[in-house]
């Protein structure tokens, strides 16, 4: 499991989170090829989001299969299962898996997304390592990003704090059985710029710290003139 902390800043939350919950009529499940070309905002984040953040983990994808949740009552929950083709299972009674889980938070909660150690084989009856034996809970923080292995049973309780909203997709090598294009079209916004300032005010700042701490292993005449030189960098119009 990897979880990347406030991935977006809060304009493109509101962005993004404002058109999944314009879609919320069409609830479902929906494919989008690596290559295609994105029709909407949705799609563009699944596409750059994988882009920055796996894309050199899982160099064989295809595309992906998404979907979203906004639990706006006390009573829903996403039940515990394990992430998979879901026609494939039906029509084979065997387990057909992506290669990675995803979940972007797009609001933050107090209901945490639960993942067991518990997972299930090639066949849909055949669970391992039950019961489990360890969990882990991951709190909604509005704009971060969760990625885990699909076969691991994972879920959500029911919670009076509403609403939780969600965004989902699978990381596929093979497209799955019976999925589509959303085929509904909107003003894109482009998240990778977003990304790329993000890393480099992040990298900036660790270079800086970097920089800063060889005070304490270096000749003073030889680190000055190099942090003179970055602020001068910095200051500069």
């Amino acid at each position: 499991m990897k979880y990347y902390r406030n991935i977006l800043d809060p304009s493109s939350i509101v962005y993004l989170r404002n058109e999944v919950e314009m879609l919320t009529e069409f609830q479902g499940n929906y494919w989008l090829g690596i290559h295609d070309e994105p029709e909407n905002t949705v799609e563009k984040y699944i596409q750059d989001s994988f882009d920055f953040y796996l894309s050199d983990e899982y160099p064989k994808v295809i595309g992906f299969e998404w979907w979203f949740h906004i639990m706006d009552s006390s009573t829903q929950m996403i039940a515990l299962h394990a992430s998979h083709d879901e026609h494939h299972r039906m029509r084979t009674a065997e387990m057909r898996y992506p290669s990675c889980t995803t979940t972007t938070f797009l609001n933050n909660h107090l209901n945490p997304s639960v993942i067991m150690d518990s997972y299930v084989g090639k066949h849909e009856n055949e669970l391992r390592d039950f019961p489990p034996t360890e969990a882990v809970y991951t709190v909604p923080v509005e704009g971060s990003f969760l990625t885990h292995k699909p076969y691991y049973i994972h879920g959500v309780f029911p919670s009076d704090d509403i609403p939780r909203v969600t965004l989902e997709y699978d990381v596929w090598e093979e497209q799955p059985e019976n999925r589509r294009r959303l085929g509904i079209k909107s003003s894109i916004f482009d998240f990778k710029d977003l990304f790329l300032l993000s890393m480099v005010g992040i990298l900036g700042g660790l270079a800086n710290l970097w920089l800063t701490q060889s005070y304490k292993f270096s000749e003073v005449s030889l680190v000055t003139p190099l942090k003179y030189l970055a602020c001068l960098l910095y200051t500069s119009p």
